[in-house]
């Protein structure tokens, strides 16, 4: 079953879920350019998560709104987007995620590799016990502003 997962902050070995400007374990958005001031990027995308205990994989789906984007693997500029997946309960990652190929964008003089819209991430893990303990690494940006890389842990809870 797909779960929507709000962000999750650690704060003192604590799992709680909350909006990065209410939590102090929590980085603020730091923007770059002009029409930064209008954007929200914390609440520029979404993030369903299912574990298929069969075949071992968790999948990431990142749903970005209209207008953003996150950089894809061998982007020359930008943070690649990647998932990983932290080692408490035994839980381990076999191999890297497997992410989409980027496309093509003219970001003003520069061409970037990106990814827009829906964007599924594949993450082969070794079993583990409990809830898996994971970080979505984003670097968003929108025509003309970024967001500076941050990282936004999450949980899966199991059945």
């Amino acid at each position: 079953m797909w779960k929507k997962w709000a962000l999750l902050c650690l704060s003192a070995g604590l799992i709680s879920g909350c909006h990065p400007s209410q939590c102090a374990g929590c980085q603020s958005s730091t923007v770059l350019g002009s029409a930064a001031d209008q954007l929200d990027f914390d609440s520029a995308f979404s993030v369903d998560t299912h574990y298929d205990t069969a075949q071992g994989n968790l999948t990431v789906r990142l749903h970005l709104r209209s207008g953003y984007h996150v950089y894809a693997l061998g982007e020359p500029v930008g943070r690649p987007l990647d998932v990983v997946i932290l080692p408490q309960g035994g839980w381990a990652m076999k191999g890297s995620a497997r992410i989409p190929v980027g496309n093509k964008k003219t970001l003003g003089d520069e061409t970037s590799l990106v990814l827009e819209d829906e964007v599924i991430i594949s993450v082969k893990l070794q079993r583990g016990q409990g809830p898996i303990h994971a970080v979505l690494k984003l670097h968003m940006c929108a025509d003309g502003a970024c967001d500076r890389p941050r990282n936004y842990p999450f949980v899966v809870q199991l059945p």
